[in-house]
């Protein structure tokens, strides 16, 4: 009875794997390096709200950095519309994506975030591209399996 299950699974395993090796037609994977230029981001610093005492009253560390998506010509087209739809609740009615930062107490620091969003966001973008899956989809399906297991 052990061997009768231990052959099907291999029988299965090598049925998959010759389903897998045939010829398929697969776009290609998106080979582009993230690179975003500074000339490409409107970056506005203002006073950041919460405590934090006089540092609050007297600097501008809060970051804001908009950034028309469709209208990068530097990146490319099924990257831009995979960042349009992954962003879309984080954009105007202009199509300027949003990103703000106040956690830090310089603006350096603020900045740098931002811009670590951004490039991740723009990542994202392009792992979607490639067939890949975002970590919000990992998660969505971790969780459906993780249901399953339960019922």
């Amino acid at each position: 009875m052990i061997r009768v299950s231990l052959r099907l699974r291999v029988f299965r395993h090598t049925r998959s794997f010759a389903e897998t090796t045939k010829a398929e037609k697969v776009p290609p994977p998106c080979n582009w390096k993230v690179v975003i230029p500074k000339e490409a981001l409107d970056i506005q610093f203002s006073r950041s709200s919460g405590p934090g005492g006089q540092n609050v009253n007297k600097r501008s560390t809060q970051v804001e950095i908009r950034f028309n998506v469709l209208e990068a010509d530097w990146m490319p087209e099924d990257v831009k519309l995979s960042l349009n739809t992954l962003t879309l609740t984080k954009q105007n009615k202009k199509g300027e994506l949003i990103l703000t930062d106040q956690s830090q107490r310089t603006q350096e620091h603020n900045l740098s975030t931002c811009l670590k969003r951004l490039k991740q966001l723009v990542e994202d973008a392009k792992s979607v591209v490639n067939g890949g899956l975002t970590k919000q989809e990992e998660m969505i399906m971790k969780k459906k399996r993780n249901e399953a297991r339960i019922r």
